[in-house]
């Protein structure tokens, strides 16, 4: 409802306030009179096309402002409240349009800033505005059917099925783009399982490839190490003139020398402790030269091994990690493959579900229709016999869509006004 109307510096108008009550006004006056600037007042605060031709001669700006008031639980505050212009507990809608002649008109909503698109989405649902052939919603299929709705009381009936509606749109875009990678994986499933089959069969093992490069390395220089270890045991222990054979020498010497001179006691303590690892030592370089072998076709095995792994990585990504990881991948790939045909039947089965559930709550909300039909069609015949319009027809047609899916997101209903003045 329309409470309030202030206006300054509009057309010829300096400054007008008018405060307005329930029930019907009527503005009368001459041809000249201003009528029609309080109207183009109000189109211009429901989303109307500005000029700066319509600001008063000798000001700069036009102030245009209104109060609107709205039931919170009703059709008009959810709206309000769906597009942020009124908070849960406002019941008073304040518009405020300033006009300039520099061009740029300003939109106030509740002390909001509010672009002019958001206020032209909602102007058919503040204010009708009905001129020669110009009605705003009277002939507007989605008004007509929303006027229903809430005659009837049926919105908690249309937000159940709404809400249907969106499940089972988001089941079937599942099905669908699921049946989709399914039909294009598929269709690459032979090239999948050759890389799978490829990478398999490889067999390859984290850390292999430097494991086989270092025994590569040692078999490459197998003769060399043979040498050098061979002259590291004889230095260490092969004969007379070994470390180890010089080391026992010094023991003796240093076992007489503390016989003499208590203070070199602890001399012979270290020089038996370097004998045993020395002795260590010189078992160890002996058992690794025992390990030591020239196997020719051992390093050609490890070659092709190499250069298959090098390979691999070349096409796969260029490292073990990035093979093993293409395989555990080619793995999944391959098992949704084979699952392919549940998936889908589990999805389809939810599809049929959610639809068998809006179909039943589509039924409920058209019949909750047909009843709000007829019962405003009997209130407003009764309000055209008052005003003696006894001849005038009117129906309200609830038809659903014919097709293969009659479903939309308001339900399964067109609804159509049927109006005739004289019979």
């Amino acid at each position: 409802m329309l409470n309030e109307l202030r206006i300054s510096n509009f057309a010829v108008i300096e400054q007008l306030s008018l405060q307005f009550t329930h029930g019907f006004h009527v503005l009368t006056g001459e041809t000249g009179a201003g009528k029609s600037i309080l109207v183009d007042a109000i189109a211009l605060l429901v989303g109307g096309r500005a000029s700066a031709d319509q600001i008063r001669s000798g000001t700069e700006e036009a102030v245009l402002e209104a109060s609107f008031s709205f039931s919170k639980s009703g059709e008009l505050g959810r709206q309000f409240r769906e597009v942020g212009l009124a908070g849960p507990e406002d019941e008073e809608l304040i518009v405020r349009r300033v006009l300039s002649r520099s061009g740029r008109s300003r939109i106030y909503v509740n002390g909001n800033l509010t672009p002019l698109h958001l206020l032209q989405a909602l102007a058919g649902t503040l204010v009708d505005i009905h001129g020669q052939h110009e009605q705003q919603s009277l002939l507007s299929a989605q008004a007509q059917l929303d006027a229903l709705d809430a005659f009837g009381q049926l919105q908690a009936a249309r937000d159940a099925y709404a809400a249907q509606y969106e499940r089972w749109r988001d089941s079937q875009r599942r099905l669908e783009e699921t049946a989709r990678l399914l039909a294009d994986r598929k269709a690459q499933e032979e090239f999948l399982r050759f890389q799978h089959q490829e990478l398999d069969e490889a067999g390859v093992q984290a850390g292999e490839e430097e494991t086989l490069t270092a025994e590569r390395h040692r078999l490459g220089h197998s003769r060399r190490l043979q040498e050098l270890t061979d002259e590291a045991y004889d230095l260490l222990y092969g004969g007379d003139a070994s470390v180890l054979a010089g080391l026992g020498v010094v023991n003796q010497r240093l076992k007489e020398l503390s016989g003499i001179d208590a203070s070199s006691a602890e001399w012979t303590s270290f020089c038996e402790s370097a004998v045993v690892q020395l002795r260590e030592l010189a078992q160890r370089v002996r058992a690794y030269r025992q390990g030591l072998e020239h196997d020719p076709d051992r390093l050609s095995q490890i070659e092709e091994r190499l250069d298959r792994l090098q390979r691999l990585k070349k096409k796969y990504g260029g490292s073990e990690e990035a093979l093993l990881a293409r395989l555990q991948e080619l793995n999944q790939q391959l098992d949704g493959m084979d699952r392919g045909e549940e998936v889908l039947t589990e999805l389809q089965a939810q599809v049929t579900d959610a639809k068998a559930r809006m179909q039943e709550l589509g039924k409920s909300l058209s019949a909750g229709r047909l009843r709000a039909a007829k019962k405003m069609e009997t209130r407003v015949k009764d309000e055209l016999a008052e005003l003696r319009m006894d001849r005038t027809r009117f129906k309200i047609m609830v038809a659903q869509d014919e097709g293969e899916s009659p479903f939309g997101p308001t339900g399964l209903d067109r609804v159509e006004y049927l109006f005739s003045a004289n019979e």
